[in-house]
């Protein structure tokens, strides 16, 4: 036997690659016997696999036979080198344990219009399993100390244990969706198996009821694309190419940038919790009516998490929902949710960053956008927001046609969707709530703070929307083009406009008004509005023309008068307003009428005025009030006590309006205050000297005006409301 020294020393001084090749080495030596004649020891693969390394008579050929040999191998692959294919690879699936990582500072063209996608890999799902029935309940999670809401689905005959991630399907379609055959399918978590039955945290998104199953993903599987860039042969207008197409992995990590592409750049399907980050130039495809050219596709998956960088597309980011056919795989079924996006593009044919509307809870941070500069397509908006709970929060867009919308393109589209503090300069609208030819509302849009400076004639357009919310932007118009508003409001639209600061000072324009009520049937709150460089340009703080709606108005700027000298243009609205009188009803004389009633009073102080009222039998014009909106009104002795000058109290059955019993015009003026606290009332009679209360701690919601007996014969009445 052969002494072997002591290797120990010189371990340290091994490169980590040449170790096992080593140890094979001395593994031989150690069995070698005196006389003894062995072969040396077959070579170790080095670490990581390469295209060169092959030479089967195309770059196509050979990265297939690196990418096949580093999934089986689980060892890198290295492309660094320029590559051209002409044709796809063949599908790379994943249906065990397999892992692989390419990366490299190589590039690939694709030099034909091939059958996309150039590049598939596919994490291939275990056969489905059917589901019996879903229940909402609590349980103990095993080591939990408290009761937690979550989900029991019963399998029969599934092998899932604590820890595996599932899709769960069924055949159910989604609400609301884009286009036809859409159908329900998201991820969850076992976090508790008893028998056939799993159990997950929380309660599942969607309703599962026809033919639900559930299918395995396969976490053991791992891809990781990092660096190679692929491209097409540059202005090749007809072509249609998808790049890359990753489905049903978890945890997928792609880094990659994309040149001169005409479909998508990177496409996700049915994958969870994949970190991307794609670049490039040019993903659009001009003779499809700019109906392709994506960076990043992101369908039925869940918590993408991506950075975009790109000019010239039609998107940079959007999500879809495949069109499933029953029974197919379930990488088809699913809407996109919980993804989180953020990056830079410019140039773009149509929103640069979009979603669809089956998609809930995606959230675009901080993405900075802009039109027609150093690109081929000047036609696109910054951001649009369809689907549920989506949300831009932060953001800047320079130039585009409009900074940044909320759409509602079909029915039970667009509910809860916000953009906060998002900065916009250009010749457009800043933000945009819903299409001008919208035909389904946007529900509860919200956008708040952020700046609008934009040589448009509208900062901030509102069509056909329930429950709107624009609150704490800065307007900052720029240029003089006339009768420009702040915000302009379609119709059939409710809208709260809360909190707005309007900076005329490069407003060079002499008619701007900061609200324009357009069309018929609005409800427009407007509370609170701060102007300033507003001398000679304000020439009204709404306007409405001859449109109907309803406007609330309050707590306006009083250093910016209007130049005309209205706060409100548009007769035919009806005006509240929260810091100045506004009328609740007006009577003119028509007809004969015993009495008049005013009801729906919600104010705290009420002013009653009438002029010249006649009747036609003798007596005095008197007022009382309601605590029942008019059906009673209050009539005993007591209810109504006066006070004289001198202090003297007198119980009465109603309120005098004016001395002296007559059937001629005369006319009276009360004011109520204190309407709607749990305290007696006050009344002052400005034309007698005297005052009244009224003894109720209830709110008073109606009022009635009549004479001592017989009719009213003629005069107006008003009342008016703060």
């Amino acid at each position: 036997m052969i002494e072997l020294p002591d290797y120990s020393r010189l371990v340290s001084k091994v490169a980590p690659g040449d170790w096992e090749q080593l140890q094979r080495i001395i593994d031989a030596i150690r069995e070698l016997q005196d006389g003894d004649i062995i072969d040396p020891p077959d070579p170790i693969p080095t670490t990581i696999v390469r295209p060169e390394d092959y030479d089967l008579g195309s770059d196509q050929l050979n990265i297939t036979a690196a990418i096949t040999e580093g999934m089986a191998s689980r060892r890198p692959v290295r492309l660094d080198g320029s590559y051209t294919v002409s044709a796809p690879f063949p599908t790379f699936a994943f249906s065990g344990s397999e892992k692989l990582t390419v990366t490299g500072n190589g590039d690939i063209t694709v030099v034909a219009n091939s059958t996309t996608p150039t590049f598939l890999f596919h994490a291939v799902y275990p056969e489905s399993r059917a589901v019996l029935s879903i229940v909402e309940t609590t349980r103990m999670f095993p080591g939990a100390e408290l009761e937690t809401t979550c989900t029991r689905i019963n399998v029969a005959l599934h092998d899932y244990v604590i820890g595996d991630l599932l899709k769960i399907v069924s055949d159910d379609q989604l609400v609301p969706q884009g286009g036809p055959d859409r159908r329900q399918g998201e991820f969850v978590y076992v976090a508790d198996v008893d028998g056939d039955d799993i159990y997950v945290a929380g309660y599942l998104r969607d309703t599962y009821t026809l033919t639900p199953r559930t299918v395995k993903v396969r976490t053991a599987a791992r891809f990781v694309w990092d660096g190679p860039t692929i491209g097409a042969t540059p202005n090749q207008i007809t072509w249609g190419l998808t790049f890359l197409m990753v489905r049903g992995f978890a945890f997928a990590r792609v880094k990659t940038g994309f040149r001169s592409g005409y479909s998508q750049g990177l496409y996700l399907s049915s994958c969870f919790m994949t970190d991307c980050e794609v670049h490039g130039i040019k993903m659009l495809n001009h003779t499809s009516g700019n109906s392709n050219g994506y960076f990043l596709r992101d369908d039925c998956s869940a918590y993408t998490v991506a950075r975009i960088k790109c000019v010239d597309a039609r998107h940079a980011y959007t999500t879809g929902t495949t069109t499933s056919i029953l029974n197919d795989e379930a990488y088809r079924y699913g809407r996109t949710y919980g993804s989180n996006v953020s990056g830079v593009a410019h140039g773009c044919a149509s929103a640069a960053f979009d979603i669809h509307s089956e998609a809930t809870d995606i959230t675009f941070q901080g993405v900075s956008t802009g039109g027609g500069r150093s690109a081929e397509s000047a036609n696109g908006i910054g951001v649009q927001l369809r689907g549920h709970r989506t949300k831009l929060l932060g953001g800047t867009d320079f130039q585009s046609v409009y900074g940044a919308g909320i759409h509602a393109q079909t029915a039970g589209d667009c509910v809860d969707n916000e953009i906060n503090d998002f900065c916009y300069s250009g010749s457009g609208e800043g933000i945009r709530f819903n299409f001008p030819s919208a035909v389904n509302p946007a529900v509860r849009p919200r956008s708040r703070g952020g700046v609008i400076s934009t040589t448009f004639s509208r900062s901030i357009a509102v069509y056909l929307c329930q429950g709107a919310v624009i609150e704490g932007l800065h307007v900052a118009p720029v240029g003089s083009t006339e009768f420009s508003e702040a915000v302009y409001v379609g119709g059939n639209t409710d809208v709260l406009i809360k909190n707005i600061t309007v900076d005329l000072t490069n407003f060079t324009g002499t008619n701007y008004r900061i609200v324009g009520i357009h069309d018929n049937g609005s409800n427009v709150v407007v509370d609170g509005v701060r102007v300033f460089g507003a001398a000679g340009k304000l020439q009204s703080f709404v306007t409405g023309g001859n449109n109907t709606g309803t406007l609330r108005i309050g707590g306006l700027s009083s250093d910016a008068p209007p130049i005309d000298g209205n706060v409100i243009n548009g007769d035919s609205l009806a005006i509240q307003r929260s810091d100045a009188w506004w009328t609740i009803g007006t009577w003119n004389w028509s007809t004969d009428v015993p009495s008049v009633d005013f009801t729906d009073i919600t104010t705290d102080e009420v002013r009653v005025i009438a002029r010249g009222v006649t009747k036609s039998v003798a007596g005095t014009l008197n007022f009382r009030t309601s605590i029942t909106n008019g059906a009673t009104f209050m009539a005993v002795n007591g209810n109504y006590t006066s006070i004289a000058a001198d202090g003297q109290e007198t119980s009465l059955t109603y309120i005098a309006m004016h001395d002296t019993d007559t059937t001629a015009a005369r006319g009276g003026t009360l004011t109520l205050s204190g309407l709607r606290g749990k305290v007696n009332k006050l009344v002052t009679s400005h034309n007698r000297n005297v005052t009244h209360v009224i003894s109720t701690l209830s709110r008073i919601s109606a009022v009635q005006v009549l004479p001592t007996s017989g009719n009213l014969t003629g005069g107006t009445i008003t009342v008016l409301g703060r």
